[in-house]
C-alpha cells in the first residue's frame, strides 16, 4: 500500500512559528497549514511553537499562508 505521496516518498518538513499563544492560534495555523497542497498531515505543538508537516508541498507558500495570519513561520 502506498500513502499517496508523490513518487511513493514523504517528505517531513518542521517549522518554527512565533506567535502562537492559545489553542485558537494553533487551530489556525493548522487549518492554514492543512489547506496546502500536497500536504498529508501536520501536529502544531503548541508549548514548543513548532509545526511537522508532512508530504511534498510548497515551503515558501506554506510560510506565506501561516505569515497572513499573523504569525511568523520559518523553515527549521
Amino acid at each position: 500500500s502506498t500513502s499517496g505521496a508523490v513518487g511513493g516518498t514523504t517528505t517531513s518538513t518542521t517549522y518554527k512559528i512565533k506567535g502562537m499563544s492559545c489553542n485558537h492560534c494553533k487551530a489556525s495555523v493548522e487549518k492554514a497549514i492543512r489547506n496546502q497542497p500536497g500536504v498529508t498531515d501536520v501536529d502544531v505543538d503548541l508549548p514548543k511553537g513548532m509545526a511537522h508537516v508532512s508530504g511534498a508541498h510548497d515551503a515558501e507558500a506554506l510560510m506565506a499562508a501561516v505569515n497572513a495570519l499573523g504569525f511568523e513561520a520559518s523553515a527549521v
